[in-house]
C-alpha cells in the first residue's frame, strides 16, 4: 500500500516515501543525504533497506483480516 516513515540521516530527520509494491530486502536511494564529497561539491546518497517485522502474536480480529488476505490471493 506504500506510506512514509521518518529516517534519521547524518543530516538530521527526514521524510522517506515508501512505495506501493516495496518488498522486504528491497533498497531505497535517499538522495544527497550520504557523506560529504572529499573535494566539495555536495554530498553523497544514502540508501536504505527495507525490512518487515513479522509479529508473533495475532488478535482474533487480525487473524481473521489475515485469512481475508490470504484467500484473495495475497
Amino acid at each position: 500500500m506504500g506510506g512514509s516513515v521518518e529516517v534519521k540521516t547524518i543530516k538530521g530527520t527526514r521524510k522517506v516515501k515508501i512505495p506501493p509494491g516495496t518488498q522486504p530486502g528491497q533498497k531505497i536511494r535517499i538522495k544527497g543525504q550520504g557523506v560529504k564529497h572529499l573535494k566539495g561539491g555536495g554530498a553523497g546518497d544514502l540508501y536504505m533497506e527495507i525490512g518487515v517485522r513479522i509479529p508473533k502474536k495475532l488478535t482474533e480480529a487480525q487473524k481473521k483480516l489475515a485469512a481475508m488476505l490470504k484467500t484473495e490471493g495475497f
